[in-house]
């Protein structure tokens, strides 16, 4: 009986062995200064989590589907992102502790993804634009009601402050964090691309000062949404590397140079809020 029993008990040794592993490595993971981002390391499109201070690296979706296109909550305790499993692409939201559920409903985003989805700062709804032909619609979507995402007046305030968020960066032009006189942009000058840091940059100054860094060598530079850091000390990006797309980071400062974090892929980098 004893041995009849035994692969059965080593089987459940090994499966709850692996369940320490895993959460012991997010553990690990989730202590640090965070970025989320998309990679295709597996074959598949996942969402890795990456610990800048130790390098520690976790898959966070885990599924043969496509996850794709990260985006933090407010208190950096969950993720929004976009997935095709189940058949659908959807917008899914996810907790650190690896519990995922769906918040939109089976083709209502079946042609296409939503365009920069943002969160209230509550972190009780989503609000993200979808284009319908040639009318666009900013749906929201309320976390906390089982309910399918319903369509916002432009003209209201949540539509406006929405919309005003998302201008600047339509221009190419991305905002440091609770400073809206620093601003970074990608911009290519010589057939190189350089991280133009804009400061004190007051509304209708025609000539802020402006900060060149160079970041890449490429002639066609891929990467086009630097990322401050919470910060706003550092940007993430990403560029090619030979083939591959990878994750880089910088510091906002004159004569700074790019440090390589990814090897094996990575891009749509999201900075965990601290």
């Amino acid at each position: 009986m004893l041995r009849r029993c035994l692969p059965l008990m080593m089987l459940a040794w090994v499966i709850c062995t692996a369940g320490v592993v895993l959460a012991g490595a997010l553990g690990r993971v989730l202590r640090g200064d965070l970025i989320a981002f998309e990679t295709r390391r597996d074959g598949n499109a996942e969402i890795y989590l990456l610990d800048l201070n130790t390098r520690a690296l976790y898959n966070f979706t885990r599924h043969p589907a496509s996850d794709t296109a990260p985006v933090w909550s407010p208190d950096g305790e969950q993720l929004a992102f976009i997935s095709q499993r189940e058949g659908a692409r959807r917008l899914w939201v996810a907790d650190l502790q690896g519990r995922m559920r769906p918040v939109t409903p089976p083709g209502m985003l079946a042609a296409g993804t939503p365009g920069d989805v943002s969160w209230s700062e509550d972190g009780r709804t989503l609000l993200y634009l979808w284009q319908e032909g040639r009318r666009s619609i900013i749906y929201r979507v309320d976390l906390e009601a089982d309910t399918p995402p319903r369509e916002i007046s432009q003209a209201s305030p949540a539509a406006q402050a929405y919309l005003n968020r998302l201008r600047p960066r339509w221009q190419g032009i991305y905002a440091a964090p609770g400073d809206s006189n620093r601003s970074a942009a990608m911009e290519q000058i010589g057939g190189r691309w350089w991280l133009a840091l804009r400061e004190n940059v007051a509304e209708g100054d025609a000539n802020p000062a402006i900060t060149l860094v160079e970041v890449s060598e490429y002639a066609v530079f891929v990467g086009s949404r630097p990322q401050w850091s919470p910060s706003g000390e550092t940007l993430a990006y990403y560029d090619l590397t030979g083939l591959t797309l990878d994750l880089f980071v910088i510091a906002a400062r004159p004569g700074a140079v790019p440090r390589q974090l990814t090897f094996d892929g990575g891009m749509a980098p999201a900075w965990r809020p601290r």
